[in-house]
């Protein structure tokens, strides 16, 4: 199972369709995740008013800021692998695609993230490794 994990704030005019591109997949078990800064009982009501889906829990965060957040909700998490969501994000079906593939291989994928010398991300890199045949296949 995979845990989508969103922090909300400020982001009425796109949390639902963010939600609604997440929900719509039907073949990977998954549950989603939200944590809604206590400041935004709008944001609260407008997801309740919009998605009623028993895969989606809607909690306050217990601090500040988006970590903390993300930290609350990887302890509530039950999946074997996290994803973290920004809540602008609109996921797509080939994105799916790629999850299923992924877990369906037998392997272990491994990301790095690729960062200049001030710590801007510039890339993400996966490495899967085939601990039967070993084999190594990079994807960039």
């Amino acid at each position: 199972m995979i845990s989508f994990l969103i922090t909300a704030k400020n982001c009425e005019n796109y949390i639902i369709e963010c939600l609604l591109s997440i929900l719509k997949e039907r073949t990977i078990k998954y549950e989603i995740i939200l944590i809604i800064d206590e400041k935004s009982n709008n944001l609260v009501k407008l997801v309740n008013s919009c998605i009623s889906d028993k895969r989606l829990t809607i909690k306050k965060n217990i601090g500040e800021g988006k970590i903390i957040g993300l930290n609350y909700a990887y302890t509530l998490s039950k999946g074997d692998y996290i994803k973290c969501v920004d809540a602008d994000d609109i996921l797509s079906s080939s994105y799916f695609d790629q999850i299923e593939e992924v877990l369906n291989y037998d392997a272990h994928l491994h990301a790095a993230d690729i960062v200049d010398e001030k710590l801007k991300k510039l890339c993400r890199y996966y490495v899967n490794y085939n601990v039967l045949n070993s084999t190594y296949d990079y994807y960039l």
